[in-house]
């Protein structure tokens, strides 16, 4: 009876894993999960290195086209001006075009019926290094106004709104002859208005 019960005893401890053992397995179930999981990494990697390069010509195509609208808006009217300035922001080139429609009231005064304004700054809330593009609109319409009360608020404070981040290079220039003007303020308009906009890195 004795040797049966001790004969029963080894085998149960036989039957488990030893320390060596279990420590065996968690070292190769750690490696596998490394390994999963710098595959995981990379793959993601690359999947946002793709969106960026899809979404970035989409994003640029809509800046200019918008930047084309409000060129649009305001040429061929009367009493339209437009300045262009260029200059360098913590290295990254940037520029600011103002375009500005006016109209005489009824007491002769000018009042500013539109005023559209590009504007490039520093990015300075982004980890990554970069300009934020800001538009604003004012003047008699007002298009940019929103309807809920605190952002008229915030919209009273600064008028400028920020359309995208991550710009790189935004330059505006004024072609004349086989070069360009960096500068514009003549009360005649620009023959042509050339803007550059990247989202790559700088170089």
């Amino acid at each position: 009876m004795n040797v049966r019960m001790a004969t029963e005893r080894s085998a149960r401890f036989r039957s488990g894993y030893s320390l060596a053992e279990m420590l065996a397995v968690l070292v190769i179930t750690a490696m596998v999960l490394t390994a999963i999981l710098s595959v995981y990494t990379r793959a993601n990697r690359a999947a946002e290195a793709v969106l960026a390069k899809i979404e970035t010509p989409v994003q640029a195509a809509e800046v200019l086209q918008l930047i084309t609208m409000g060129l649009e808006r305001v040429m061929g009217t009367d009493n339209v001006s437009i300045q262009v300035r260029n200059g360098f922001d913590n290295g990254f080139v940037t520029a600011e075009m103002i375009l500005r429609r006016t109209v005489e009231d009824i007491h002769k005064k000018e009042q500013v019926l539109e005023e559209i304004v590009w504007r490039a700054g520093c990015d300075y809330d982004s980890a990554v290094p970069g300009l934020v593009l800001y538009r604003s609109y004012e003047g008699v319409g007002m298009e940019d106004k929103l309807l809920d009360r605190k952002r008229d608020s915030l919209e009273s404070e600064s008028p400028l709104i920020p359309i995208c981040r991550g710009v790189t290079f935004f330059k505006i220039e004024i072609p004349k002859g086989e070069g360009a003007l960096d500068r514009w303020s003549d009360a005649s308009l620009p023959g042509g208005i050339k803007v550059t906009l990247s989202f790559a890195e700088p170089y």
